[in-house]
């Protein structure tokens, strides 16, 4: 139901997302399912950024012969890795809305989803078109600032993500009586 606020002689009608999507929210015996298949694609999300975060640009840069060929790589790695990101994150706030789940399990994948979506329309484009110029000075410390935005952003996704599993671990988890 929605909530109305009056203001003068007008009244607004407030909506949250659970009052948005009541007629549409996933069936009580299909929840658990839906559940549970949020927080496999969101460890299969987390899985895939400590993979990258973890292996795969560390050893580009360990066995590439120079740091640009390392870098092109890891650019084609993040590149589907973020396009993930952003499908997942909204598939998964979109669950959370049939779900009629809190506003941060709503939230938090959207905001991953939201970042991204920078990294990927923003930032890397900017990345990517300094490196044929870092032999200047100008143009290192431009890419070193980009890039370290870059890795701040798939932190950030990261760790919103460890959160998420938390609430969905505590929200599937049986409730204690006591």
């Amino acid at each position: 139901m929605p909530t109305s606020l009056r203001c003068g002689t007008r009244t607004a009608r407030l909506y949250t997302p659970g009052a948005l999507f009541q007629n549409r929210s996933v069936s009580r015996s299909r929840r658990p399912l839906a559940a549970r298949l949020a927080l496999v694609l969101l460890g299969a999300w987390l899985g895939s950024l400590l993979l990258f975060g973890g292996v795969v640009a560390p050893a580009a840069f360990s066995v590439a012969p120079t740091p640009a060929v390392a870098g092109n790589l890891v650019g084609r790695v993040l590149a589907p890795l973020d396009w993930a990101g952003v499908a997942t994150g909204l598939v998964l706030a979109g669950v959370a809305v049939g779900l009629g789940q809190g506003v941060w399990r709503i939230a938090l994948p959207a905001l991953m989803s939201l970042g991204s979506l920078v990294s990927r329309l923003l930032l890397a484009p900017e990345i990517e078109s300094l490196r044929p110029l870092l032999d200047q000075a100008s143009a290192r410390a431009r890419f070193g600032l980009l890039h370290g935005l870059s890795v701040g952003i798939f932190a950030g996704v990261g760790f919103a993500g460890f959160a998420l599993v938390v609430l969905h671990l505590r929200a599937v988890e049986p409730k204690k009586s006591g």
